[in-house]
């Protein structure tokens, strides 16, 4: 529920012209419905390993906006031209087979995935009376199979170093409120929207890693990304832009990527540096209209922790993240550190920790976009510096063998409806 003013004045910035205020209503619901299942048995001296996955998702998309007619009586106006209804449906059946052995020096992975897709979206208008007029609508369909092999071969050479080669296929698919094709307002002169006509990105990826004394890692990839997924900031005209989601034709990218874990007595520490080669290309048409760029990026990081007297441990962490590319925009460069307290009780059943995220408050959004003969700059700060208190307790029986982590068969999904997919 959004109440958003515009008002404008003359060039004294005293005097009045005119306003345009909007309240918005916006509700999403979205039900994930999905099942997984896996099956492993020994096969020719390796183990032959089976899984299916099916998901069903249906969202629900309902946007009014309303103009404030009467700033007396706070009367308001739904304004049906700005408002809709959109529904998403979408079916995932996939399956897949690997097969893994160990040799003295070497182990292999095997694996094949096939998954076809189906989807479906409506969005329909509103009445001026707020009800969803179903008979007046448009709507998109998808419907696609894909298959995703994937190998992994590690060499043991030592105990103290070993060298692993890796390739594969994997699919992103876009978040669901991306492609609601209804436009958000941002303000007067911006607004965002989604796009029908997305289709998911697919990736070839290669990597070539070597891991020394379990210390020092070591990671060169190298991926090839086609219909990349990526934020633009379009124009409709010289005055007003929207922000919208593409497939931005096709992306490379290089990466190295080097970490180091020190341990000692009272001390542990992790530092990482990942640096990164990206290039992608995409012409919209209309002459200025085209994305070339080439960038060199990179995000490093340290993990600390220090064991004091009395079950107590402190913590601290820091990450910076330099210049780069998403889409039509250039984020700044940003940083932000985190520290924390923990301290364990009840004989180890219990521990309290007392964190401080973004210490600094040093996290936030800057960059800019030039696309289309238009050029804008943003600055998002969220609420990013926190204190928290967090405390644990477990029960039972302490020699219990704890259950390995698996993924759940909805995961993927989840992420896509929090606009963390991609």
């Amino acid at each position: 529920n959004l109440h958003q003013p515009n008002v404008y004045y003359d060039n004294t910035g005293t005097t009045q012209l005119s306003s345009a205020i909007y309240s918005l209503i916006s509700g999403a619901k979205i039900d994930i419905y999905s099942l997984k299942a896996d099956y492993e048995q020994p096969f020719s001296k390796g183990t032959l390993g089976f899984g299916i996955k099916s998901s069903y998702v249906q969202s629900d998309n309902n946007f009014e906006l309303y103009n404030l007619i009467s700033t007396v009586n706070l009367v308001d106006a739904l304004d049906t031209t700005k408002s809709n209804q959109f529904n998403y449906k979408e079916y995932i059946n996939a399956g897949y087979i690997n097969y893994n052995r160990n040799w003295k020096d070497v182990q292999l992975q095997l694996g094949i995935r096939a998954e076809n897709t189906q989807s479906i979206g409506k969005s329909y208008p509103i009445k001026s009376n707020g009800m969803i007029n179903y008979f007046n609508f448009q709507q998109f369909k998808r419907s696609y199979t894909n298959f995703f092999p994937s190998v992994s071969v590690t060499f043991i050479k030592n105990p103290m170093m070993n060298w692993n080669i890796a390739a594969g296929r994997r699919v992103d698919r876009p978040n669901y409120q991306d492609l609601n094709p209804f436009e958000f307002k941002l303000d007067e002169y911006t607004f965002r929207k989604g796009n029908t006509e997305l289709v998911p990105q697919y990736s070839y990826n290669v990597s070539v890693t070597n891991t020394y004394k379990n210390k020092l890692t070591s990671k060169i990839s190298y991926s090839l990304i086609n219909d990349l997924l990526g934020q633009i900031v379009d124009t409709i005209d010289r005055s007003k832009n929207f922000l919208t989601v593409k497939n931005i034709a096709q992306q490379k990218l290089l990466s190295l990527f080097e970490s180091f874990q020190y341990q000692h007595k009272w001390y542990t520490g992790y530092f990482y540096a990942n640096i990164f080669y990206t290039s992608f290309k995409a012409d919209f048409g209309g002459g200025n209209r085209i994305i070339d760029t080439k960038i060199i990026s990179y995000i490093a990081g340290m993990r600390n922790s220090f064991k004091l007297t009395k079950g107590w441990t402190a913590e601290l962490s820091a990450i910076f993240n330099s210049p780069t590319y998403v889409g039509t925009i250039k984020s700044y460069s940003r940083s932000w550190m985190d520290i924390g307290l923990q301290k364990i009780v009840l004989n180890g059943r219990g521990n309290f920790k007392f964190s401080l995220t973004d210490v600094l408050f040093t996290n936030i959004d800057k960059g800019y976009s030039a696309f289309a003969g238009q050029s804008g700059h943003y600055s998002y700060k969220r609420e990013s510096r926190q204190f928290k208190i967090n405390f644990n307790y477990r029960f039972g029986n302490k020699q219990i063998k704890v259950a390995p982590n698996r993924t759940s068969g909805s995961e993927e999904e989840i992420k896509r409806s929090q606009n963390e997919g991609g």
